[in-house]
């Protein structure tokens, strides 16, 4: 008798264990990336922050522009003007591509 007894009580906590372990698993995927990637992926990531919440923060949907309020602030007034510059160049190639292969004139 205390044998069966001995029996359903181990088979209630591995019973108990597995139900309370289910609750607590996590998704976990294996992914292999090469260095290059990797190497991206640390310089992104910010301190403290483990891999999977720089890449939650970096797929999530779409972002606010206030997201990147005050991004170009400490940049200097000298490197901002040949920023704009090259995009201005940029912006003149793109349309003269655009007409040339449409056949369209410059308004």
């Amino acid at each position: 008798m205390p044998f069966r007894h001995i029996m359903r009580f181990i088979h209630l906590l591995r019973t108990l264990i597995r139900t309370c372990s289910i609750g607590f698993r996590a998704a976990v995927k294996t992914f292999t990336l090469s260095e290059d990637p990797t190497n991206a992926l640390v310089a992104i990531k910010e301190e403290g922050e483990s891999f999977s919440e720089a890449l939650r923060r970096l797929t999530r949907g779409r972002r606010s522009l206030l997201d990147f309020a005050g991004d170009w602030k400490d940049f200097a007034e000298d490197q901002m003007s040949s920023y704009r510059s090259f995009l201005k160049a940029g912006d003149r190639l793109s349309k003269a591509k655009l007409r040339r292969e449409f056949g369209r004139r410059q308004k």
